[in-house]
């Protein structure tokens, strides 16, 4: 008889680190994922404003080979980062999937930055962060529901 207490009492211990550990480490990757994407996303950031700091006459998209120089040692780019500079404003954005989050630990990584969001499907404009209208047209290169960071 002891031995199937004891099969009882794992079995109900197995069930309740299932039930309790593995949603908690899911959630914990998510978080982690999506701040390691957002890091990365504001490195690209930098390294296309400090390109364009170097030639304020350039517009269009800026090719990865040119923004070299100005990455971070040991930057490694995320596909789905590119940029376009029109009309003397920068927009960095994405191309392909972005993991759950990286809009949220961008916007705890820069508080202050207001022009921070998703391109709206139907308007073509730029939603905050905080789910606003923004008014401002976006270029039709980005593609709808793309994240979104305008500068200078």
């Amino acid at each position: 008889m002891l031995p199937v207490w004891i099969a009882v009492f794992f079995g109900t211990a197995l069930a309740t680190y299932m039930v309790a550990e593995i949603p908690e480490r899911r959630a914990a990757d998510i978080e982690i994922t999506a701040d390691v994407s957002a890091a990365n996303f504001i490195a690209y950031r930098v390294a296309v404003q400090k390109f364009a700091r170097s030639n304020p006459s350039f517009t269009g998209t800026v090719a990865d080979a040119s923004l070299a120089t100005y990455w971070l040692p040991g930057y490694k780019k995320n596909f789905s980062w590119t940029n376009e500079i029109s009309g003397g404003a920068l927009y960095i954005y994405s191309t392909a999937y972005v993991p759950p989050n990286t809009l949220d630990r961008l916007k705890k990584r820069a508080p202050d930055f207001l022009l921070l969001g998703r391109k709206s499907q139907s308007t073509g404009r730029l939603v905050s962060y905080s789910g606003f209208d923004t008014g401002i047209t976006l270029p039709a290169t980005i593609p709808a529901n793309a994240l979104v960071m305008m500068g200078r």
